[in-house]
């Protein structure tokens, strides 16, 4: 069925699904996209086809109207979530990304992403990328991000991970005195604890 228009539900991990005007839902994966991956609110056109599974089921192909990233199409070349950079090659010409500046999910190797190329602020007479969507990775968040990338030492990272050590400390201790008491020692309140 050709010439279906629905509105866009989610996109997690070059999956994707579209509600149609008839209130069925479909999923398409990121090779049924035509252009840019699509972000919440846009109104997708879309063709339907038999599942490739042969279970009787039909699948959005050649899904259109998505709004998401820049003006600039190109493929990642390597990406590290880890580390929290990588490089996307447009044009022939290789260009910087970093994590904050992917709008939707996490860069995977030959990702297919749309961008817009900046100056970086940072190196003078180079080039990054910024708005870039289209990965097929896990969602990306500001946890997760502060996760994969513990050396970066902006202010959400650290708080993030302040919290954590706060959690984890105050986790040991209360572990160390319910071991105490359940062997009949008393906790002495004026001794200071290493917990």
């Amino acid at each position: 069925m050709l010439g279906q228009l629905g509105r866009h539900k989610s996109y997690t991990k070059g999956i994707g699904f579209v509600i149609a005007s008839d209130g069925q839902e479909f999923y398409y994966t990121a090779k049924d996209l035509t252009g840019k991956p699509p972000k919440e609110g846009d109104v997708l056109t879309f063709d339907l086809a038999p599942s490739r599974e042969g279970d009787g089921k039909f699948v959005a192909t050649n899904v259109q109207g998505g709004t998401a990233g820049g003006a600039s199409r190109g493929i990642v070349r390597n990406f590290s979530a880890r580390s929290g950079y990588g490089f996307i090659e447009i044009e022939g010409v290789t260009h910087f990304v970093h994590h904050s500046s992917i709008v939707d999910n996490v860069l995977q190797d030959d990702d297919i992403v749309w961008c817009d190329i900046i100056d970086s602020p940072k190196k003078p007479g180079q080039t990054e990328c910024a708005n870039v969507a289209g990965g097929t990775g896990r969602p990306k968040c500001a946890e997760i991000a502060s996760f994969n990338n513990v050396g970066d030492k902006s202010e959400g990272s650290a708080a993030l991970l302040q919290g954590l050590n706060d959690a984890v400390k105050s986790r040991q201790r209360q572990l160390v005195l319910d071991l105490m008491a359940s062997r009949g020692y008393k906790a002495e309140s004026n001794r200071s604890s290493p917990y």
